[in-house]
């Protein structure tokens, strides 16, 4: 959904090489919010934001289990996150080559253009 502020709800995806990701992130024209770092017993994150400036964090775990902060069949788990970009399809290509999100049709949302409900067929980064 286009918004010109490119206003957003905060989102924490999963990856399994938090530098790599960093890296991908920049060349792609993304940009470090703050710089990776390591928090004990939790895993490794940074701060990022995208091309529209919204920030996120990507995030590698220290354990290998999946996260279940995703599972809506739990109570008190993230049932819904989005981001209005300032330019929809910019930003559906950004996440599509960061991510692999598929959009998976449009909602009219009046002069606020389409909302976009994207699918990956998991949380994590690739």
């Amino acid at each position: 959904m286009s918004n010109p502020k490119g206003d957003f709800i905060w989102y924490e995806l999963l990856t399994t090489d938090v530098d790599a990701a960093v890296a991908d992130w920049t060349a792609a024209g993304g940009s470090v919010q703050m710089p990776a770092m390591d928090i004990p017993n939790v895993g490794r994150i940074p701060m990022l934001a995208d091309p529209d400036g919204v920030p996120l964090y990507v995030m590698r775990g220290t354990s290998d289990a999946s996260s279940t902060a995703f599972r809506i069949a739990d109570a008190r788990h993230v049932r819904w996150n989005q981001i209005a970009a300032k330019d929809d399809a910019a930003a559906l290509g950004f996440y599509k080559a960061r991510f692999g999100w598929e959009v998976v049709g449009a909602m009219p949302m009046g002069a606020m253009g389409d909302y976009h409900p994207p699918s990956t067929g998991s949380t994590s980064a690739r």
